[in-house]
C-alpha cells in the first residue's frame, strides 16, 4: 500500500452564512460567521487520512494562531505535518466563503504564506528520500505553478503517480501538462485549459476525451450531475450521490483526497472514483470543508451498494 503526499495550501477559513449573494453594488446581511481550518491542500489531506491513507502534508504557513489552530486539526487527523515551513514574515492564508441557503459557494483567497511555498534543493533532495513507486502525489494550484512543476518532475524521476487537482483555474503549461498522470478538475477549470466555454454534457465528455493521452487520465466533476472519467478505453459517466446538501465548499478537495487514498490502498480508477463521489457527497451535508469529511466507514457502507450496480469498477481491486 502506498502512500498519500500532498503539496498545497493551508488556510483558515470564514464560512460566512447569508441568505443570498450579494449583486455588485448591493450590500446584505449575515446571519453568522464560522472559523474553520482550510485550504485545497489540508482539506484534501485530512480526506485521504480519514479515508485510510497515512498522509503527509508539505505547505507553508505563518506562525500565528491560524497555523496553530489549522496544524492541530491536522494532527489530530493522524496527517504528518512535520514538513511544513512556518515562516516568520507573512501570515497564514486566509479564505472568505459565502454561503447561501441553497449550499452554493463563493470564495476569495488571501494566499499568504502559501504564495512563498517553496520546493529548493533540499525540499526537492527530502521529498525524492521520502517518495517510493505506488505513492500518490497530490497537489492543487493554491501554490506556486513552479513549485508544483518541479514537484511533477520529482514523481517522474521517483516512479510515483502523480494527480494534479488544477484548481483554481488556471491555464497550464505542456511542460506541467506532461507531468500529469491523472488529472482532476471541474468543468470551470477544464473549460480554462483547453481555453473554450463548456455549454453541455456532451461538449464536457468531448473535452474530456481530447486531454486524455496514452500517459494521463481525467476526471472531470460536474456537480450534481456527478462526473466523467476519461481513459485509453474511453469516457465513462457516473452519477452524483444524491443527498441534501448544506455545503458544497470542501466536496471538490474530499473528492480528491478520496480519490487519492483510494488509488494509494491499489483499486482501479472506477472503483476509486465511486468512493470519491459517495465521499464528496456526504462532506455537503456538513458544514466545513475538513469537519465535513465522512469517516471509511461511512463511506464503505454506501459505496458497495455502488458498487454492486457498476460490474465494470467492481473488476478492480475493491
Amino acid at each position: 500500500m502506498g502512500k498519500v503526499i500532498v503539496f498545497g495550501s493551508i488556510n483558515i477559513d470564514y464560512n460566512i452564512l447569508i441568505n443570498d449573494f450579494a449583486k455588485p453594488g448591493e450590500t446584505v446581511l449575515g446571519k453568522t460567521y464560522l472559523k474553520n481550518p482550510g485550504g485545497k491542500g489540508a482539506n484534501q489531506a485530512i480526506a485521504a487520512s480519514r479515508l485510510g491513507a497515512r498522509t503527509m502534508i508539505f505547505g507553508s504557513t505563518g506562525q500565528d494562531a491560524d497555523a496553530q489552530m489549522i496544524l492541530g486539526n491536522l494532527n489530530k487527523n493522524k496527517v504528518d505535518t512535520s514538513h511544513v515551513q512556518q515562516l516568520q514574515h507573512i501570515n497564514t492564508g486566509t479564505a472568505f466563503i459565502s454561503l447561501s441557503n441553497s449550499g452554493e459557494n463563493s470564495i476569495i483567497v488571501i494566499p499568504g504564506a502559501n504564495g512563498e511555498f517553496l520546493v529548493d534543493d533540499r525540499m526537492s533532495d527530502i521529498i525524492t528520500k521520502l517518495l517510493k513507486p505506488g505513492d500518490i502525489i497530490v497537489s492543487q494550484l493554491e501554490v506556486p505553478v513552479d513549485a508544483v512543476t518541479k514537484i511533477g518532475k520529482i514523481a517522474l524521476q521517483t516512479g510515483s503517480f502523480f494527480l494534479l487537482n488544477a484548481a483554481p483555474a488556471t491555464q497550464l503549461s505542456d511542460e506541467l501538462m506532461d507531468l500529469v498522470n491523472l488529472l482532476v478538475v471541474n468543468e470551470l477549470e477544464l473549460s480554462t485549459i483547453i481555453d473554450r466555454d463548456l455549454t453541455s454534457l456532451e461538449e464536457i465528455e468531448n473535452a474530456c476525451r481530447q486531454l486524455t493521452n496514452g500517459k494521463r487520465e481525467i476526471v472531470v466533476t460536474v456537480g450534481s450531475s456527478g462526473c466523467f472519467v476519461g481513459t485509453n478505453d474511453g469516457v465513462r459517466h457516473f452519477d452524483a450521490l444524491k443527498v441534501n446538501a448544506v455545503d458544497t465548499t470542501g466536496a471538490g478537495d474530499t473528492f480528491v483526497g478520496c480519490l487519492a487514498a483510494m488509488l494509494a490502498e491499489g483499486k482501479s480508477l472506477f472503483s476509486a472514483v465511486l468512493y470519491s463521489i459517495v465521499a464528496s457527497g456526504l462532506a455537503t451535508t456538513k458544514i466545513g470543508a475538513q469537519s465535513g469529511v465522512p469517516t471509511r466507514q461511512e463511506v464503505d457502507l454506501i459505496t458497495r451498494e455502488l458498487l454492486s450496480k457498476h460490474p465494470r469498477a467492481s473488476a478492480g481491486n475493491i
